[in-house]
């Protein structure tokens, strides 16, 4: 059986990744339309559900591997954030960091099925 700190902790990972990544999707289409200051706004939701994610996949798994690889685009991306470069932060969140969120919530979701089989 599961203790209720996990389940919530289940609970916070999955909200906080699935919101990382629509609020991704969101960003990517604030910059196309040139919507500059709602993108930022969008921007540091994202960071902070990234950092909200991370913080309850830690009370979830062992396996860290892919929170390391996300955590190393973010060195790119504060480079995008440092010179103000959307595009460099687009392509970081599009090409990068979708990828790996969409990985880690399957690995998420088979965990998942595992505990409760």
């Amino acid at each position: 059986m599961i203790d209720e700190v996990k389940i919530e902790s289940y609970k916070k990972f999955s909200y906080f990744c699935q919101s990382a990544y629509n609020s991704i999707q969101i960003y990517l289409e604030l910059i196309k339309k040139r919507k500059i200051e709602l993108a930022n706004q969008m921007m540091f939701k994202v960071l902070d559900d990234i950092e909200n994610m991370i913080k309850h996949y830690n009370n979830i798994s062992r396996d860290f591997s892919k929170i390391n690889i996300l955590n190393s685009k973010f060195e790119f991306l504060f480079e995008g954030i440092k010179n103000m470069d959307y595009y460099l932060i687009r392509d970081v969140f599009e090409y990068e960091m979708l990828p790996i969120l969409e990985d880690i919530f399957k690995d998420f979701k088979k965990d998942i099925y595992n505990v409760i089989s």
